[in-house]
């Protein structure tokens, strides 16, 4: 896995920054943790190295494995890590981390074919990715085409085409395709003094595939890459409680988090593409589950409140880490205020000597007034 992180996809850059304020404006007074975004490219080994084949080559993406395989047998391809192709170009299209990056895949076309029924290589990734980005390099008498791939949900493509030579895109063919007719004043192509063009797909959503397909005569070598940035983005949490209590704060801390691609696209985060490292620093009685991103305070805990930093990570990337906060505010438990009954009055014993005797007297007066049988 190659990792750029310094210099990202400048679209995404912007699109984050723009994201920043409806993020937070939809959490309420929440804070939003976010990361620079780290650029990853695909890295290749195998079968493949510097020498042609025709069924498929391998490597990984951001950590998990992707694979490159012809739909055909009128396709060659192989892969390099030399880094020459991207070294050469002057075209100013391409993200910054992308032009130190080594790897590349080159497929040839050993026949002529048509944008109508290109040579196919599907592009498969292991684990569904968000927002890949598709660089292609040096159209000299070739083009390059993605119609037919959908996104995880079986839906068209939603993608976006960049060229160094903006007339050589077709968009009803999603295609691109070389080499630019221009004069000695036209813009330079892949290399200097060239009229080859280069260009990117850029994706919106999540694949599992991307189709490439290739057209025109045969024997034009076309480098690719396939990559993708990702940010971690976390929400701050807040929780209120009594002191004096064992209590969780927080049931899982991602359930406001996620991960988001080039193009803005959110996948929410979970334990298999996130994680939270074990905080340090924490004070005594308070817990985080990592796997789970529980959070529990002990009853010992005393009343105050508390700001708890914690981090989510890409799981791919330790190093790629959005911060955030949970702010715990435990109150004082008051006591009940207890309200003294009153008594109930309560005869002394000559009170109740003096009642019986009354009782039996009036018993006797009845038996008097009795009449005579």
């Amino acid at each position: 896995m190659s990792r750029q992180p310094a210099a990202s996809f400048a679209p995404h850059f912007l699109l984050t920054q723009r994201l920043r304020p409806l993020l937070v404006a939809a959490c309420g007074a929440a804070s939003v943790g976010m990361a620079s975004a780290a650029d990853y490219w695909s890295s290749f080994s195998g079968v493949g190295a510097g020498s042609w084949v025709t069924t498929s080559i391998s490597g990984s993406l951001h950590g998990a494995p992707v694979s490159i395989a012809n739909a055909g047998n009128t396709f060659r391809m192989l892969y390099l890590n030399n880094g020459v192709a991207w070294a050469n170009t002057n075209a100013g299209i391409y993200p910054p981390s992308f032009n130190i990056t080594n790897f590349e895949f080159v497929r040839s076309n050993d026949a002529t074919a048509t944008v109508a029924s290109p040579g196919i290589a599907h592009i498969d990734f292991d684990k569904p990715v968000v927002d890949p980005i598709l660089i292609f390099y040096s159209l000299d008498a070739s083009g390059v085409t993605i119609n037919g791939t959908l996104d995880t949900a079986g839906a068209p493509a939603v993608v976006t085409i960049d060229s160094n030579q903006p007339s050589q895109i077709d968009t009803s063919t999603r295609s691109v395709s070389g080499p630019f007719a221009g004069g000695a004043g036209s813009p330079e192509g892949c290399i200097t003094g060239s009229r080859r063009v280069c260009g990117i797909y850029r994706f919106t959503g999540t694949y599992s595939q991307l189709s490439l397909g290739q057209f025109g005569s045969a024997g034009d070598g076309v480098g690719f890459q396939v990559g993708v940035s990702i940010t971690p983005m976390a929400v701050s949490e807040t929780f209120t409680g009594t002191a004096g209590t064992e209590q969780m704060a927080a049931s899982n801390l991602r359930s406001n988090d996620s991960l988001t691609g080039a193009q803005g696209t959110n996948v929410p985060a979970d334990a298999t593409n996130t994680s939270i490292p074990a905080p340090t620093g924490w004070p005594s009685g308070f817990t985080l589950d990592p796997a789970s991103g529980a959070v529990t305070i002990a009853a010992s805990v005393a009343a105050g409140t508390y700001t708890l930093p914690y981090q989510l990570c890409d799981a791919a990337d330790a190093n790629n880490c959005a911060d955030a906060t949970v702010t715990v505010e435990l109150k004082q438990v008051v006591p009940p205020v207890v309200t003294p009954a009153t008594p109930v009055p309560t005869l002394s014993q000559w009170a109740l000597l003096l009642m019986s005797a009354l009782a039996a007297l009036g018993g006797g007066l009845a038996l008097r007034r009795r009449p005579e049988q």
